[in-house]
């Protein structure tokens, strides 16, 4: 090629690239623009004043939305995932709580659920502004350090150490098994009250239900090179067995995160060390995912009962639908968002006097201390239920038979019950750090470091501190992530990495 036909090259990758930079400003303000007109045509509740700040939200997200779809962010690149999940979480969320006229449950809700959405929404934008600034600011890779660690994997290490970990995995898995009395009475105790039947189990479960990451982890590491493993109906296949496996790990006995998040994790495997993913199979995937979470609602809320209930269709569905709360609009809602939890927080913060007091950090140290045994600290500190209980329906003191609220509140929801209002948008000063590190981490590891293979569970973390609270997040980053990382921490050799030769001279120097 010709210096002249590389300058045409690059001067049409340049052209390119900044018709998709004015692209990802410019489609997101006609997408809000002609979503808000089609809605205020369509319902007289949406010509309020709410939907300026949730636009401008809007506005923010879906610009990562956008250079995720136009292939400007790689398919991983979690500033492109939190932007399609924040579309929804901050647009497209708020507004279907006016569509479906659907609200928290078992509370007095303010007389305007508009005024205190568009509130939030305002605190919201002023997040996201921050976000976006910390995030973005300076952020290159550009130059890098001339030397970093590696985890360089010791392949016969790591897979005799994945080989015992699937044994042990396993039987413990079985034994597990055998004493519910097989996998019907493992079912039949999640039935009867998974809480009490399960109580003391979860050492084990965060070991034995490691057993699905570490095969896949397993598959990977001994079909990287081999042709026959990158063919789609081969990826399928192992996902689907993977799939099963999730179930048989945990997922029937209630805990639909844990195979939703291990899906996330096994793409993101297969996206980085077999084949690259296109955007048509995420979209087939998304659409699985929520049909699952949909379908896994009605087991999680009776059972078996549950899901023959939605199988025969009619009246038993519609029952089990208005006892249980579990329509389609539950799983985008309540489970894929939290704009009715937040902007409720936000109004009952504002009722004078409301005598609520805040945990000033504390439900943080008690998310921590939930690692510490509680026959070994009895009086560990509380977590977010405390304060979220207090501020839903009064003190506990005053009250001291009152059950505990177990919603949850997410990033913005918990800071506020620990510091006030205007903690909300200071929360995601930690979120665009930790948000910052792991796009680094992403673009600047190379692809045969061993720390890949947890890459898509720490982008996966970053969804989840949006939308759950502390207690989750140390939850699942020690049952689902412990046993990977200490194997694969084992299984490394940790050595200086110098980006090249002249470099390595100079040290030796």
């Amino acid at each position: 090629m010709t210096n002249l036909q590389q300058l045409q090259l690059r001067t049409r990758t340049d052209r390119h690239e900044a018709n998709m930079r004015i692209l990802s400003y410019v489609l997101p303000f006609y997408i809000v623009a002609l979503i808000f007109t089609w809605l205020v045509f369509k319902d007289a509740r949406y010509l309020h004043w709410f939907l300026v700040p949730i636009g401008l939200s809007g506005l923010i997200v879906l610009i990562d939305a956008v250079n995720w779809m136009t292939g400007r962010y790689d398919l991983f690149d979690p500033a492109g995932i939190l932007g399609l999940f924040m579309a929804h979480f901050f647009f497209s969320a708020p507004l279907m709580h006016i569509t479906y006229d659907y609200w928290m449950r078992y509370i007095i809700p303010p007389s305007d659920w508009r005024d205190w959405l568009g509130w939030m929404a305002w605190l919201n934008f002023l997040g996201l502004i921050i976000y976006r600034v910390i995030r973005d600011f300076g952020f290159s890779t550009k130059s890098k350090p001339k030397m970093f660690m590696k985890w360089k994997i010791d392949r016969k290490r790591l897979l005799l150490l994945l080989t015992a970990g699937l044994a042990v995995t396993g039987a413990l898995q079985m034994l597990v098994y055998a004493q519910s009395g097989g996998i019907v009475g493992y079912i039949t105790a999640f039935e009867e009250g998974s809480s009490e039947n399960f109580k003391g189990m979860g050492f084990v479960f965060m070991i034995s239900e490691s057993f699905p990451i570490l095969f896949l982890m397993f598959w990977v590491i001994i079909t990287q090179d081999k042709k026959w493993a990158k063919s789609w109906v081969m990826i399928i296949g192992i996902l689907a067995v993977y799939f099963i496996l999730k179930l048989l790990f945990g997922g029937l006995r209630g805990s639909r995160s844990n195979t939703i998040w291990g899906l996330f994790w096994a793409a993101g495997l297969i996206h980085m060390w077999v084949r690259p993913m296109s955007k048509q199979f995420i979209a087939v995937a998304m659409v699985f995912l929520i049909s699952f979470m949909y379908i896994y609602g009605f087991y999680k809320a009776a059972g078996t009962e549950g899901i023959q209930a939605l199988m025969e269709g009619g009246s038993a569905k519609e029952e089990l639908q208005s006892s249980h709360n579990r329509g389609i609009e539950t799983t985008l809602l309540a489970d894929l968002g939290r704009s009715d939890v937040q902007a409720f927080l936000l109004y009952r913060l504002n009722i004078p006097d409301n005598g609520f007091k805040y945990a000033w950090g504390r439900t943080y140290i008690g998310s921590v201390t939930l690692l510490i045994p509680s026959s070994l600290w009895p009086g560990r500190p509380e977590t977010k239920i405390k304060e979220g209980t207090e501020l839903q329906y009064g003190s506990l003191e005053d009250s001291p038979g009152m059950k505990y609220s177990s919603r949850i509140y997410g990033l913005t929801g918990e800071a506020m019950l620990n510091f006030g209002i205007f903690a909300a948008p200071a929360s995601y000063i930690v979120f665009a750090v930790y948000v910052r590190r792991i796009r680094y981490w992403m673009l600047t590891w190379d692809k045969d470091d061993a720390r890949v293979l947890i890459l898509p569970f720490l982008i996966n973390l970053s969804l989840l501190m949006l939308g759950s609270d502390g207690d989750n997040i140390v939850f699942v980053l020690i049952k689902n992530g412990a046993v990977p990382f200490m194997i694969l921490f084992l299984a490394s050799k940790k050595e200086m990495v110098f980006h090249n030769a002249l470099d390595q001279k100079e040290i030796a120097r």
